[in-house]
């Protein structure tokens, strides 16, 4: 329907004493009227009026859609509330900023939302403040993650990373940057003086560089001194058998008896009661051992250095930095 712009003093004319109304004055005077059933759309700004489901105390204005559980209503210099049966329902929208708010009639963002909310399908934000708890079922993907506080790791924390490239916020343990030097390097746990109450030994807990957290030791190789495994002083004894001999006797060479080829000495007497000796009597089987050492050898340490080292594999230490 087209927009009756007529204005009523106009139409009231048509009406006057003496006057003749015509078809299309009556035509002009049904139209300026509003019907709910064919007409979708007011030509006009609206003002309402009265007292029937409308209510206006001082700088509020009140529309009751239906009943009074639900209405619209305008504070001026504050905003439009829309309510629901709960007070703590309402839909609030600040005059100035234009910030929508569910549950507050103060709302801080473009969006303030007091209580749940639930989003099924994608939220698109710039940027989004929560404060309060945040349950999420599915997977979170993001490019960076910042969590206040200690966040998820701490400021300080040591990890293995195997990679080349080091994520933002970390850095390689080489001595720069305020990480420790840890390449090519075990790492040991630190102990303190307690630690004797906790299975350790008075060796274990009295070792000084495991008291104090960056002492680092240890050799890369190792050659072992005479103490610890080389050649140390000690004597080889050696004991040697003959061979069994069978009873047998020694034959006396000549009628001057038997002597010692080096001093010349009679070893057995050539004449016993005026009869020659012509050899030794029967020795029976028989064998001959002899014992010798070695004199005393000095300590050597060992030649060679060896590597002491269990079976390694390679990786980064890296440390985060913020």
């Amino acid at each position: 329907m087209a927009c009756n712009c007529i204005a009523r003093d106009i139409l009231k004319g048509y009406f006057e004493q003496c006057s003749t109304p015509t078809e299309e004055n009556f035509h002009e005077w049904i139209d300026a009227f509003f019907h709910p059933c064919e007409d979708d759309t007011i030509c006009n700004n609206l003002t309402l009026k009265g007292t029937d489901g409308f209510d206006q105390t001082g700088e509020t204005a009140t529309l009751f859609l239906g009943d009074e559980h639900h209405s619209i209503e305008s504070e001026h210099g504050k905003g439009v509330t829309i309510n629901t049966f709960g007070a703590d329902d309402a839909v609030f929208i600040e005059q100035i900023s234009g910030n929508v708010g569910i549950g507050t009639t103060s709302p801080a963002k473009k969006l303030d939302v007091n209580g749940d909310a639930m989003v099924q399908g994608e939220l698109c934000a710039d940027s989004l403040d929560i404060s309060g708890n945040v349950n999420i079922q599915g997977t979170i993907t993001a490019t960076s993650l910042n969590i206040a506080g200690s966040g998820l790791v701490p400021i300080g924390v040591i990890l293995m990373w195997f990679g080349n490239t080091v994520p933002a916020g970390w850095a390689i343990c080489d001595g720069t940057n305020g990480t420790p030097d840890l390449r090519g390097r075990f790492i040991v746990g630190q102990t303190n003086a307690d630690q004797n109450d906790h299975g350790y030994t008075n060796s274990e807990k009295n070792r000084s560089e495991y008291l104090t957290i960056g002492a680092s030791g240890g050799k890369n190789k190792v050659k072992l001194t005479a103490s610890q495994s080389g050649v140390q002083k000690h004597k080889h004894y050696i004991d040697l058998k003959t061979y069994e001999e069978g009873d047998h006797t020694h034959a006396s060479l000549g009628s001057e008896g038997v002597k010692d080829p080096n001093t010349f000495d009679f070893l057995v007497p050539t004449f016993s009661e005026g009869d020659p000796y012509t050899g030794t009597g029967p020795a029976g089987k028989h064998d001959h051992i002899v014992r010798g050492d070695s004199n005393n050898s000095t300590e050597k340490d060992a030649v060679d250095e060896h590597e002491n080292l269990p079976p390694y594999f390679s990786i980064r230490f890296i440390m985060k930095l913020s």
